[in-house]
């Protein structure tokens, strides 16, 4: 939920505990009448447990009520919820790793609040609350990189109504410091797990609360590393270089060298998505020998894989695989899953390049199958697009169309810019075999012209320029200077959410 409309919800929920039981509709007032009697029967460190419970948002864990709740241990917090539990004031759920979660129906949990506001003790709670939720984001951050990210990716996704609580309390309450601190931690679970709308939106919201901070350079400077990787990836270069610029000056000024080669590493990206390689690579350098020095494995693999990318846009193809295969090998060490999936999925373009396609499949399906494990909606979408195009050069359009479809419906849930235009690249492609000219040349036309794809066409090598030129081409020698310019037109007008509607539509208007 966005910041704003989670500080909105706050403020309603607090309007509605001032008024009391009175102003509800009938059916409501009976409803709470049962409660009153449930909590009725509770002792009085029962009530003060249940009072307590609803801090939480989404579920609660054993570990995060007695950490929170229960920090002296005095409320005897595991028989507190085995009673609230027998009186049906709780729930208990199946969380990650078959871990029980404790759950509130929403009556009951405004219910809990309203005893918390009485209490007297809401904002010592809320502020526990999002101590412990940072907590937990900074122990999953360096996990989110190695072997155990995908436990860990499912457990801050079973928390994350616990992490949006705590960081709009922390904005409401402007502690601009800690919202900056769980947003500055949360970004690359956001990055990964496909939260780029609403991550965007808090990282913003908490930079600008923050603002006035001098005391942690190293705080902002982070959250505006996450800000800026986040604005490339929904295609906001110009927000992208000036955010993630100010993060590396603020990490070289602080002499935060583990900082610095992160912010320098998508610094360097943001430059290749400009198109300026040349920028890139000494960035991209810098970073390594960072990444090098300090003996992490995940970043070493990283930078790797960025630097064979920039060889495979500059047609190096041979460079390019033996960097793909030296970050392959580092990230299998490190056990990093992602990186793993990522490495694979790159050397298969590789190969497509070269016309290995049963090669290039294996390599782009063994991708999918990790990423799909790992809840990374942007780079599911990618192998999709991927497969599609495979798909089309060995001729089986319909196994292409369903990659496509499937790729471009994920990427309008996720909001990755990049995935998306590969995807529709690839509509254009498949009706231009189709023989479905206009409907190719409106693709083409968006794909070509329209802002929102600018940035595609940097990390476009000689071989896949030429693929598109020539579908180009042949839909233009077929269908005619007067209509192609006409279609052509109405592409280049569209948004990029009106292209990927008439990419999906079954039967669109003006096929031939």
């Amino acid at each position: 939920m966005p910041p704003q409309k989670m500080l909105e919800r706050l403020s309603n929920r607090l309007k509605l505990l001032k008024g009391g039981a009175r102003d509800l509709p009938t059916r409501q007032q009976t409803l709470r009448g049962a409660i009153d009697w449930s909590y009725e029967l509770l002792e009085e460190d029962e009530k003060t447990l249940f009072g307590r419970l609803s801090v939480f948002s989404g579920g609660r864990t054993l570990e995060a009520i007695e950490e929170i709740c229960d920090p002296e241990g005095d409320l005897e917090a595991l028989d507190g919820v085995e009673s609230l539990l027998e009186k049906s004031l709780l729930r208990q759920e199946e969380g990650p790793n078959g871990e029980p979660r404790y759950v509130m129906l929403e009556t009951v949990h405004e219910y809990a609040r309203e005893k918390l506001e009485q209490s007297g003790e809401a904002e010592v709670m809320r502020g526990a609350h999002a101590e412990y939720f940072l907590a937990l984001a900074k122990d999953a951050e360096p996990a989110l990189k190695g072997p155990e990210q995908l436990e860990w990716l499912e457990r801050l996704e079973a928390e994350h109504d616990n992490l949006r609580a705590a960081l709009g309390w922390a904005l409401e309450s402007k502690e601009g410091e800690l919202a900056l601190r769980l947003a500055g931690t949360l970004w690359w679970f956001w990055f990964v797990h496909g939260h780029l709308r609403e991550s965007r939106a808090w990282l913003e919201a908490a930079l600008a609360e923050g603002a006035a901070l001098s005391s942690a350079p190293k705080v902002r400077a982070k959250a505006l590393t996450g800000a800026g990787r986040l604005a490339l990836e929904v295609g906001e270069l110009e927000r992208a270089r000036a955010l993630l610029e100010e993060g590396v000056q603020l990490f070289r000024e602080a002499g935060d060298e583990a900082g610095l080669a992160e912010a320098l590493d998508n610094l360097a990206i943001a430059a290749a998505f400009s198109g300026e390689l040349e920028k890139a690579k000494p960035l991209f350098e810098e970073s390594l020998a960072l990444y090098r020095e300090a003996g992490d494995g995940w970043g070493v693999g990283e930078v790797l894989n960025n630097l064979a990318s920039v060889a495979r846009i500059q047609d190096k193809d041979d460079a390019s695989l033996a960097l793909y295969e030296e970050s392959l090998a580092t990230r299998r060490k490190v056990g990093d899953k992602r990186g793993i999936a990522m490495s694979l999925l790159n050397m298969g373009a590789v190969w497509v390049a070269r016309s290995e396609y049963e090669r290039a499949a294996k390599l782009t399906e063994d991708s999918l199958v990790l990423y799909r494990e790992l809840g990374d909606k942007a780079t599911v979408v990618e192998n999709l697009a991927n497969l599609g195009e495979l798909e089309l050069e060995r001729g089986n359009q319909k196994q292409a169309e369903r990659h496509l479809r499937e790729g471009l419906m994920l990427s309008k849930v996720a909001g990755h810019r990049m995935p998306m235009l590969y995807s529709l690249l690839g509509f254009g492609r498949l009706a231009e075999k189709r023989g479905e000219l206009l409907r190719s040349t409106r693709l083409f036309g968006f794909m070509i012209e329209a802002p929102e794809a600018t940035f595609f066409h940097h990390l476009m090598n000689s071989s896949e320029k030429a693929r598109l030129e020539s579908s180009i081409a042949t839909v233009h020698s077929r269908l005619g200077e007067a209509a192609w310019e006409e279609a052509y037109g109405e592409g280049r007008s569209m948004t990029l959410d009106e292209a990927v509607s008439y990419a999906l539509e079954e039967d669109a208007e003006g096929r031939t």
